[in-house]
């Protein structure tokens, strides 16, 4: 093969190959929900070795096949955590297009906590707004305790600590020992 045919053939075969996503594994988007979102399973994994936008993607590919028959409990959750993986890649904008959804149409009375305030206090961190974060975090802050205030408001006050950080440093996705669990 002469230098130009070889360098063609790279140019055609080799880098798009290299270059060429990750596939998503189609049997990741058959497992029941409980399943894709277990700890060390589905997008975990790939969140686990700090592939953040892979761990989105594919919640983004399960939400899309998966999304209308989800519980509306599922899908709100599935999508914070898609809002989350691309923060912590530092895609901001995709991570905001999840806010909507991410949100409980009519929150739950029981609910362990301010969900929908979370939510808000994240979109408003990922924006730089303090004033908005502020008053999403005080609307935490004066829930009623009912499991998970406490964890939540830790999580936020960690966001507001380093609120001129990346989400994924913020937030403790760079932490030495092991990442926090998400409320």
């Amino acid at each position: 093969m002469n230098a130009c045919a070889l360098s063609v053939f790279i140019l055609l075969v080799v880098v798009p190959v290299i270059a060429a996503p990750a596939p998503i594994a189609h049997q990741l988007l058959e497992l029941p929900v409980g399943e894709f979102n277990a700890q060390g399973k589905a997008w975990r994994v790939n969140e686990a070795k700090a592939d953040y936008r892979g761990a989105a993607e594919l919640l983004e590919a399960y939400l899309t096949k998966h999304g209308p028959d989800m519980p509306d409990y599922e899908f709100t959750l599935m999508h914070f955590h898609a809002l989350q993986m691309f923060a912590a890649e530092g895609d901001t904008e995709r991570a905001l297009s999840h806010v909507s959804a991410a949100k409980f149409k009519v929150e739950p009375p029981r609910w362990p906590m301010r969900w929908n305030d979370y939510v808000d206090a994240t979109a408003a961190f990922l924006r730089r707004d303090r004033g908005a974060f502020m008053s999403a975090r005080s609307a935490v802050a004066a829930a009623p305790e009912l499991g998970a205030r406490a964890a939540t408001l830790a999580v936020l006050d960690r966001l507001l600590a380093k609120f001129d950080q990346p989400y994924r440093i913020a937030y403790g996705f760079d932490a030495q020992s092991k990442k926090p669990s998400h409320p």
